[in-house]
């Protein structure tokens, strides 16, 4: 890894580990807030950076077996994922919540599909596309401790 990767990979690092601090220090707000919207307000870092910055290598070297991989689309999966754990596309992701979802519209994935950390490779991307961030945030209440969003800023 080269100096600059490496400098990289701890400013990440860093706010990663803050926000597990954050979370800590405001677990007594969990219990005023939907599961949902605490996620989004207390368990996300979410970084914007310019492309080909290290972004989807910073994943591939962090990710274990008890993370999730959220990518762009099936060529993401098969090149920049091909040996992580725990990877799919934001399609796969939301054809569950579709099929599982049923009537309900207090939506919840089954018990067993839980994740330390669910990182997303390149977010601007899949919001912008048909897919939302509340639907997302909703999915992903009770289902992670923490999402990690590395991406390019979308206009």
């Amino acid at each position: 890894m080269t100096p600059e990767q490496e400098k990289f990979f701890s400013i990440i690092d860093q706010a990663v580990a803050f926000n597990v601090q954050n979370q800590l220090a405001n677990e007594d707000s969990r219990k005023f807030m939907a599961q949902a919207h605490w996620m989004e307000e207390f368990g996300t870092v979410s970084l914007d950076m310019g492309r080909r910055a290290g972004k989807s290598l910073y994943i591939q070297k962090r990710v274990t077996k008890c993370d999730l991989i959220i990518c762009i689309n099936e060529e993401a999966k098969r090149h920049a994922f091909k040996d992580c754990p725990h990877v799919t596309t934001a399609e796969e992701l939301f054809d569950v919540f579709r099929m599982v979802r049923g009537p309900s519209p207090s939506f919840r994935l089954p018990r067993d599909m839980y994740w330390n950390k669910v990182f997303i490779d390149e977010p601007g991307l899949i919001f912008k596309s048909r897919y939302s961030r509340e639907d997302f945030f909703n999915l992903m209440a009770d289902r992670c401790n923490q999402i990690i969003m590395l991406g390019t800023p979308v206009r």
